[in-house]
């Protein structure tokens, strides 16, 4: 199955459960600021020589270097940091087509498969078998098979691209080894690893991918009764995620003390591959499980950042004030709302994912580096990681999470062309017997009307415009009806139209008094860590109120000239607090204003910013931003 010169992938080949196509990223430009910033990741982490000669470098010598379990019962994870630098260059590559950037993948992808043992063993533990945690020691970790995941995801991935039957067959002779590995051993992949087997059993995904382009029975097999079935055990152990999702609980209730064991990241992984098996199986349950578990957690660990978990673990989130969001729980989150929209139109997805992305996700893009976990004040972590020089878990993922816009922002069914998303964007649809190109301009933040331009080629589709969830008064120049969240327009045909959004300053009101107890504190100053810690007293104990405009959560920062005095002690405001916001020009913003406020008479002025944009650096002032008043 090739076209154009790449195989084609696994969903590519399988349409027939989709409702929603994406464009070709190559077919897509971001423009305006999120183009800026995605730019200047992109040369420092995949066209620069740096990147060459030592990101790309350092992630593939772990291979060689193999340290990870230099202390058997305390094993690292360096052996992640390959598969996500190159699964993100993938996306990249798709999106400039450059082939100087396939070439470095594919070379990449020989120097890893080069330090395959005989048997196709390609890891970062020196002992293959090395996969079990010993729980009697206290602070024992093991991540020998999450790594493995990466590496066999990467591998495949850089198949897709480039045709590489050796590098396919390396993935194929790696992937069994481990199984085969396994079963000699007569280890259960459940009982792997940390967090109750979910780092390892997120294996799943790829070893289904490699399963569609090998046809080999073997990583059915596995993925089905060594992963799946143990998902569903009528004796409830540990972490049973089909069977429990499929009760609709809350994931906090599952099991006594989530903060222990619900590893956000990992689990909503682990989803990702029960999706991949009901588009492999057919099984509805899977696809059943999927659904309910990302409701749930859009109900109970949505976060004040528009995330999902409060430092990567899923403990009712949504009921703490306080957070500390991780990129990677961001970008999985997202991936998940990507996944389920276009398998069922559904608009709260792309709800869900406008949210995530412009606030926690884009908060954590630097333009050479990300964090580790953006805070609700302070500033954000920044570190490497498992003692890397230029790694780490979300750095290595975040080009995947900045292109998954362009998936998403125009799309199309058998009926429409759907214009979900309104930051400046351009992309081409291909369908039988025509396509159109969609071109949004304007300054959609600076809540000034969005001009949206339709050109079609051969056959024409309907056109639709999503009316967002946070607007109360949507116009559009152009005739037409609402339909279900959207917005169908009348003409078929070339159309030049425009969209305004009514944006106006809402208060948020935290629901009743804050839980978050010494647990949050520990975590969300990072004391566990010892890395970019905050100060005790920023941990918010009472009520407090946000402020969102249009998508937007709006802080106060240092960046935009604020005094610590404003940053953190301005009056108190409420529900019908006037506000009276006047954009000005902040460098490196979505937007900024000059704020007025009348709070019951008391007023007082002061200037905000984006979330996004507040503290997206890495900052060594630990007083530098604050969401609340």
């Amino acid at each position: 199955m090739v076209y154009n010169g790449i195989i084609k992938t696994p969903r590519e080949a399988d349409m027939t459960k989709r409702m929603v196509f994406s464009p070709k990223l190559c077919d897509t430009r971001l423009f305006g600021e999120t183009a800026r910033r995605a730019e200047v990741f992109f040369e420092n982490r995949f066209f620069s020589d740096f990147a060459k000669n030592e990101v790309f470098k350092e992630a593939e010598e772990v291979f060689k270097n193999m340290i990870d379990d230099e202390q058997p019962k305390f094993g690292i994870w360096q052996g992640e940091f390959w598969g996500k630098q190159i699964l993100s260059a993938i996306e990249v590559y798709k999106y400039k087509n450059s082939e100087k950037l396939k070439e470095l993948i594919e070379n990449s992808a020989k120097k890893v498969i080069s330090y395959a043992r005989e048997d196709g063993y390609i890891g970062s533990y020196r002992d293959s078998k090395n996969v079990v945690l010993d729980k009697s020691v206290e602070g024992a970790s093991n991540w020998n098979i999450w790594g493995r995941k990466y590496t066999l995801w990467g591998l495949v991935g850089v198949y897709e691209i480039t045709g590489n039957q050796e590098i396919l067959d390396a993935a194929e002779k790696f992937a069994v080894q481990l199984i085969d590995e396994l079963h000699a051993e007569n280890i259960e992949i459940r009982n792997t690893g940390t967090f109750s087997g979910m780092p390892s059993c997120s294996i799943l995904k790829p070893m289904l991918l490699l399963y569609r382009h090998t046809n080999n029975k073997k990583f059915l097999d596995f993925s089905l009764h060594d992963i799946a079935d143990n998902w569903e055990r009528e004796d409830g152990a540990m972490p049973n995620l089909i069977k429990n999702s499929l009760s609709g609980k809350k994931v906090a209730d599952w099991y006594p003390e989530p903060g222990l064991w619900a590893k956000a990241y990992e689990m909503m992984s682990c989803f990702e591959g029960i999706m991949e098996l009901y588009l492999v199986t057919g099984e509805e349950k899977y696809f059943d499980a999927v659904k309910i578990f990302a409701d749930n957690i859009t109900e109970h660990e949505k976060n004040v950042l528009g995330s999902v978990a409060f430092n990567d673990m899923f403990a009712d989130a949504k009921y703490a004030i306080n957070t500390l969001s991780e990129p990677c729980d961001s970008i999985h989150y997202m991936r998940l709302c990507y996944e389920l929209y276009i398998l069922t139109d559904d608009i709260k997805y792309i709800h869900a994912f406008e949210t995530c992305y412009f606030n926690a996700f884009m908060a954590g893009l630097y333009h050479d580096w990300a964090s580790r976990a953006v805070r609700s004040a302070g500033r954000h972590m920044w570190t490497n990681q498992a003692g890397m020089k230029y790694q780490h878990c979300c750095l290595n993922n975040m080009a995947r999470g900045i292109l998954r816009y362009n998936e998403l922002a125009v799309v199309q069914t058998e009926e429409f062309v759907t214009v979900n998303l309104f930051d400046e964007f351009f992309a081409k649809l291909a369908y039988d017997g025509g396509e159109c190109e969609i071109s949004i301009s304007g300054g959609f933040f600076e809540n000034k009307p969005v001009g949206i331009c339709a050109k079609f080629n051969g056959n024409a589709k309907k056109l639709r415009v999503r009316i967002p969830h946070w607007c109360e008064n949507f116009s559009i120049s152009a005739s037409g009806k609402r339909e279900s969240g959207y917005f169908e327009i009348d003409t078929v045909g070339d159309i030049d139209f425009s969209v305004s959004f009514d944006m106006k300053p809402i208060v948020h009101e935290f629901d009743g008094i804050p839980c978050d107890g010494e647990w949050h504190l520990f975590r969300w100053a990072s004391d566990y860590a010892k890395v970019c810690t905050v100060p005790h007293e920023l941990f918010i104990t009472e009520k407090k109120c946000t402020f969102t405009y249009g998508p937007l959560l709006l802080a106060k920062s240092k960046k935009c000239g604020n005094t610590e005095a404003e940053i953190f002690d301005t009056p108190a405001v409420c529900a019908d607090t006037k506000i009276d916001l006047e954009l000005v020009k902040k460098d490196g913003t979505y937007l900024a204003f000059d704020a007025r406020f009348d709070a019951d008479g008391k007023k007082f002025a002061t200037t905000l910013c984006d979330f996004a944009s507040c503290a997206n650096d890495r900052l060594e002032d630990d007083r530098y931003f604050c969401i609340y008043f």
